[in-house]
């Protein structure tokens, strides 16, 4: 039989009934809920607030993102070669959930109503929108076609769709369907110009980058920065003393092109004059000096009829320009958050030297190193609850182990040992402690769930990033809050507990 948890049973049956002790023991455990409560509504809101943030700042960047090494910004990523084998390689990694190319360049969005610097981000069909499924106030996400052959440069009034965020909505008076251009900014002398139509509009709430971050096609983005060239073959369809003259151009790279066709005897861009009798089949290749992967133009001319009714029917091919193999880097989604260091060792080898991952911590430091100071926050209340819950069980214990004194008298002059009585009183403590507890978690976990589900208590959103009081439900740290907080709580009453085996016997019962 277990003597110290029968007696301390029977302490508490007594206490339930009438004695001294009753009003202190129920203002101890009403300390005890209030602490609890508030330690398991900071840790769940500090934690949700974390995950919101983090959450977001992840939507706009990923998790790491693959760019090349001279760059030192992923905000203009420049441009590096799409590595297909790389790509498969990287989705295979145990904990990557999801790999993806991007581009990222810096632009200047025009309306009537004014200008807005921008950051332009280009995605192409296999983009993850999952992020922006309940943050698109208005519109849909664009929906980038595979690449195609083009013949020539679109038309000014062909326009392609663009997602931009409320805060730019508002500033430029733009709404669903209505248009804009976008100027990409290459270099100080070089800004390209599109025009678009407002597809979608999101709304995070992380102003900072609702601020800069337009998406639109990567194929815009390509094109525009210059990255890859485009060559195209011109064929007048009359012919000049029999001949028919044909004419080589390429745009973008680096302007100087030098150029090798089919036709060995032909050089530069021309015009070239060509023999119409029986028609040909040609096609050219353009290069510039800067080592840009090189693009190809066919033209197959033949002649149908004769005499005064001969024409000729010519077909014109092209590759669709090089910049197709070009991207920004690649973003890489993992699992989980908790990954994300070995992750990023894993990264370090997945990838080859000329490469680099850089991690979200890396790219906003100073947003994470905010996260992370909330955390100190919660510790300093947990441990004034601790602390304050420590102070009223002492008192508490104390009180009980006074009004106490003949029956531990009289249990030490029946032989018991200090030790039991110890545990007696620590039984007894442990009981009321684990009482305060039990509702205080009540407590924390009713209004939590209140404030999850409706959102009652609101937050101004160009202050917090978040216009609610998130909440963040994770068991196992509600699990060891509770387990750390009796343990400790009982450690610190050991030695009040210890009090009650200094009371002599033979005194304790002469004037109880």
């Amino acid at each position: 039989m277990n003597l110290p948890g029968f007696i301390a049973r029977k302490m508490l049956q007594s206490d339930a009934r009438k004695s001294i002790s009753r009003p202190i023991v129920r203002i101890a455990v009403t300390v005890i809920a209030v602490g609890m409560a508030l330690m398991l509504l900071s840790v769940a809101v500090v934690k949700g607030f974390q995950e919101e943030i983090r959450d977001k700042v992840i939507g706009f960047g990923s998790h790491f993102q693959v760019i090349a090494n001279e760059r030192d910004n992923t905000r203009d990523t420049g441009r590096m070669r799409i590595e297909p084998a790389l790509l498969d390689s990287l989705r295979t990694l145990e904990g990557v959930r999801h790999v993806q190319v991007f581009a990222a360049r810096p632009g200047i969005m025009e309306t009537r109503d004014g200008l807005q610097g921008v950051i332009i981000k280009g995605v192409d069909a296999g983009y993850d929108w999952s992020f922006f499924d309940d943050k698109l106030l208005a519109g849909k996400p664009i929906a980038p076609q595979p690449a195609v052959k083009s013949l020539v440069e679109p038309e000014e009034d062909d326009l392609s769709d663009i997602v931009i965020s409320g805060y730019q909505a508002r500033r430029l008076k733009l709404s669903t369907g209505d248009r804009l251009s976008l100027y990409y900014v290459n270099s100080e002398s070089d800004a390209r110009q599109r025009n678009y139509r407002v597809a979608g509009i999101y709304e995070t709430g992380l102003e900072e980058y609702d601020r800069q971050y337009v998406f639109v096609d990567i194929a815009d983005v390509q094109r525009l920065s210059n990255w890859g060239i485009q060559t195209f073959l011109r064929c007048d369809t009359a012919a000049v003393q029999g001949k028919l003259v044909v004419e080589a151009m390429a745009y973008s790279g680096d302007g100087r092109y030098r150029y090798e066709w089919s036709d060995s005897s032909l050089s530069g861009p021309g015009p070239h004059m060509l023999d119409s009798e029986k028609g040909f089949a040609l096609w050219v290749t353009a290069k510039d000096r800067s080592e840009t992967l090189p693009d190809t133009a066919w033209l197959d001319v033949m002649v149908a009829g004769s005499g005064a009714g001969k024409r000729f029917e010519w077909k014109q091919y092209a590759a669709g320009g090089s910049q197709r193999f070009y991207c920004g880097g690649y973003e890489v989604l993992i699992d989980k958050w908790e990954n994300l260091t070995a992750m990023d060792d894993k990264l370090f080898y997945a990838i080859p030297f000329y490469l680099q991952a850089v991690s979200i911590t890396q790219r906003s430091p100073e947003i994470f190193a905010w996260l992370e100071m909330l955390d100190i926050n919660v510790w300093i209340i947990m441990i004034l609850m601790v602390f304050i819950s420590i102070v009223n069980m002492t008192s508490a214990l104390l009180i009980i182990i006074l009004e106490r004194q003949r029956m531990i008298g009289t249990l030490k002059a029946l032989g018991i040992q200090n030790r039991a009585v110890v545990r007696i009183f620590l039984i007894n403590a442990g009981y009321i402690i684990s009482r305060g507890m039990l509702w205080g978690n009540a407590i924390a976990l009713v209004l939590a769930g209140v404030q999850s589900r409706f959102s009652l208590i609101s937050l101004p959103a160009e202050t917090y990033y978040l216009d609610h009081v998130p909440v963040k439900f994770d068991w196992v740290n509600f699990g060891v809050l509770n387990l750390l907080t009796i343990c400790c709580c009982l450690l610190f009453l050991i030695l009040p507990a210890w009090y009650a085996t200094r009371i002599r016997p033979i005194r304790a019962i002469r004037f109880a």
